[in-house]
């Protein structure tokens, strides 16, 4: 299957819309793109029912 977006945002909300569904929880670093702290974050995927916690970027426990 092929997606053209119109623009980064869109294709990684695709992307992770994708991968998690309702009551997935999401680990992410705290240094990723402003933009999809965000998206993850405070928006979108908050609405899908996709919770996530942010972790530092070196940090192994």
């Amino acid at each position: 299957m092929r997606v053209l977006t119109a623009s980064g945002q869109a294709a990684t909300f695709f992307a992770i819309a994708n991968i998690a569904g309702a009551d997935d929880h999401i680990v992410a670093t705290k240094s990723i793109y402003g933009g999809s702290v965000n998206l993850i974050h405070q928006h979108r995927l908050s609405k899908l029912g996709i919770s996530c916690t942010f972790v530092e970027r070196y940090r192994t426990n």
